[in-house]
């Protein structure tokens, strides 16, 4: 399908079922490595067991013991591992399909795991997601009714809507996907062994965005305190007069960012990776001349999986996002942050050049170092 079309048609309207979205596809993680993945300490992970837990959809965090897969029964389980696309490049690289999306909306790509009958019960989500069948079969159904807090069972961890009814379903096997908009009731249930990637986009409301930049304020901006040097003698010391209600208006409209200080600070904002995904400090550091020594004869660079990059176009300058982090380039960088920013393979920006560029080697060396970009050995 057009991808014009599917944005005009579907985005945030309603479903779609597309069989054979690729009918070659075989996944890229195994279910042994999936456990194995949901094992380590960086991982954010969860089991979820429908009925032989102490309570009916019990769920478990990870990190997990290799023993905690052993002792799980033979159905109604799922395993869910948040934030592939930071830990595994292939995830990473699947996730460019999507790129007709503008990446800062995509939020991860989740990869489930269910024997038969395995679930997470019936929910919805507040955003987009794209259910991508990656192994086995799973029986999707929906409803487009309106759920209030009242309609999911009590005392979980997951909001599981109690009295689901069906309205429309779909089978899904390797290869085919499932869009679904936001607030759409879903319930995934696998029919044998099977694998979903869950593609999810970012959806920030308008209070998180005003509590985390107001956050971020107040942790990097000098207080300020509300002054009146010009005050006049009041007729009656009870009254909150006009004039100073306007004048606490304009001191409380002092914190609204301007359009600069927002585009920066947004920027950084849906760049910065979840905690358990900072990489440890790195200890082996090049210079700019040994960095372009390493890598002005390779064709691709790699650009980690734990990275998240966008960018922002202005008229004569470019500001690329990388992990929370800001960087002013030259408007001749352009195709540069447009690789950088959609590829975790790009080319060699460097690639058979004398040091022609120096800018741009420094601000790759310093990727390096960081850990964000190697010289094609990920």
């Amino acid at each position: 399908m057009d991808a014009a079309e599917f944005l005009r048609t579907y985005w945030q309207k309603k479903p779609c079922f597309i069989r054979n979205a690729d009918n070659n596809f075989q996944s890229f993680i195994s279910r042994d490595e999936l456990f194995a993945l949901a094992c380590q300490d960086k991982v954010e992970s969860r089991l979820v067991l429908e009925i032989d837990g102490d309570i009916p959809w019990q769920v478990a965090h990870g990190p997990f013991q290799k023993e905690d897969f052993s002792n799980l029964p033979e159905s109604h389980w799922a395993l869910l591992v948040q934030n592939t696309d930071l830990h595994l490049p292939a995830a990473s690289s699947f996730l460019e399909s999507f790129n007709f999306i503008p990446n800062w909306r995509i939020d991860d790509l989740m990869i489930s795991y269910a024997p038969e009958n395995g679930s997470v019960g019936p929910h919805l989500d507040s955003y987009d997601v794209f259910l991508f069948q990656a192994m086995g079969k799973r029986r999707w159904s929906i409803n487009n009714l309106d759920y209030d807090e009242n309609d999911f069972i009590e005392g979980l961890d997951l909001r599981v809507i109690e009295n689901f009814i069906p309205e429309q379903e779909w089978f899904l096997e390797p290869g085919d996907m499932l869009y679904l908009p936001p607030n759409i009731a879903h319930h995934g249930v696998a029919l044998e062994e099977c694998m979903t990637y869950s593609i999810g986009f970012r959806a920030p409301s308008n209070h998180e965005i005003i509590s985390r930049y107001v956050d971020d304020l107040l942790y990097s901006e000098k207080e300020q305190r509300y002054t009146d040097p010009n005050l006049t003698v009041s007729a009656h010391s009870g009254e909150i007069s006009e004039k100073h209600l306007q004048d606490i208006v304009t001191f409380t409209k002092s914190i609204i960012p301007d359009e600069k200080k927002l585009e920066d600070w947004f920027g950084k904002f849906v760049t910065q990776l979840p905690e358990n995904c900072q990489d440890e400090e790195i200890t082996q550091y090049l210079d700019a001349d040994s960095f372009f020594s390493l890598v002005q004869n390779k064709k691709y660079l790699l650009r980690c999986s734990a990275s998240r990059t966008v960018f922002i176009r202005k008229n004569d300058f470019i500001i690329l996002f990388v992990n929370g982090e800001s960087y002013t380039l030259p408007s001749s960088y352009e195709q540069f942050a447009f690789d950088f920013t959609e590829k975790h393979k790009f080319e060699n920006p460097l690639i058979n050049k004398n040091r022609l560029d120096p800018e741009l080697t420094i601000l790759l060396c310093r990727f390096y170092n960081m850990g964000i970009i190697n010289d094609g050995t990920d």
